[in-house]
């Protein structure tokens, strides 16, 4: 028997159904409406993106980003240009010197005459407009072009002045290429050329001296064959009428050669003469012959 003062062995309590294991919380899920089904950011993404820090959710550069892409970009573009040179673009409210000093950062010179458009070998002296270039480099500084954007400008204009001149120059030969194959087969080669000598003799009378006057017209018309046989035409008359104004002056020249002869005469000049009278009616007489040859005069 157990003494009732000794203390007996441990009684278990009764077991039971285990404590159930209790799980960490999970993180609330992020939905991302930040961007579209196409991955473009929707408007207003960085309010809605978690990873957008508070003071940066209403920072207005963020609006020009499409996407994730476009923002990466900027980022590594900024990285280059970390250490260059940056120039603050105007806007709207800026003042003229602000807009100066951009355009001469940009590369535009201190005055006009700094770009120093001159005549290019190739272009022909007669074709270069000093005024003009005058007026371009006026231009150029006023709307801030660099002279690196001034001189591809010229360059350009000058290759398509130079290509329209040569495009021309091809159409003026064929013009004339088929003027004279029209000309030859009415008249024959050798009656063209002598047609054409009396179509540049109407031009150059028509044109009394006035070479520019001359040069337009032959340009714009001299390869008609309608208006080469026009002037041929009119030429023909001022050949025939200096042929008859040679034959007019060479008798002319003849009578008065006569009238010298006899007046040189002791007859005509001692009035005492017995053919005194005689010789002063042959001199009348061939005055009157020469005033009746001689054309009159135009009023």
């Amino acid at each position: 028997m157990a003494d009732p003062g000794q203390a007996g062995p441990a009684v278990a309590e009764p077991a039971g159904e285990p404590a159930p294991a209790v799980e960490p919380a999970a993180a609330p899920a992020v939905e991302a409406t930040f961007v579209d089904a196409q991955g473009n950011f929707v408007d207003g993404w960085q309010l809605n993106a978690p990873f957008v820090p508070e003071e940066l959710r209403n920072e207005a550069s963020l609006n020009g980003y499409k996407n994730v892409s476009d923002a990466l970009k900027s980022l590594v573009n900024a990285q280059h240009m970390i250490g260059k040179d940056k120039i603050a673009i105007p806007g709207e409210t800026s003042t003229p010197d602000e807009w100066n000093e951009f355009h001469r950062a940009a590369g535009r010179p201190e005055t006009p005459g700094d770009y120093n458009i001159t005549r290019p070998e190739a272009v022909p002296e007669e074709l270069f407009d000093k005024e003009l270039a005058n007026g371009y480099q006026e231009l150029f500084h006023k709307i801030g072009i660099s002279s690196k954007q001034a001189e591809a400008l010229v360059g350009f204009n000058v290759e398509s002045t130079l290509a329209t001149i040569a495009k021309q120059e091809a159409s003026n030969e064929n013009d004339r290429q088929v003027a004279m194959k029209a000309l030859t087969e009415k008249h024959g080669s050798v009656a063209y050329e002598g047609r054409l000598n009396l179509s540049k003799k109407a031009l150059d009378v028509g044109a009394d001296g006035d070479e520019e006057l001359r040069k337009v017209i032959a340009e714009r018309y001299g390869n008609d064959p309608d208006f080469v046989n026009w002037t041929a035409n009119i030429g023909k008359q001022f050949g025939e009428a200096s042929a008859v104004a040679a034959t007019e002056a060479a008798t002319i020249g003849s009578l008065e050669q006569q009238v010298t002869e006899l007046t040189a005469t002791d007859a005509y000049r001692n009035n005492q003469h017995p053919d005194h009278a005689n010789m002063q009616l042959q001199v009348e007489r061939i005055f009157k012959e020469i005033a009746a040859t001689r054309p009159p005069k135009q009023a």
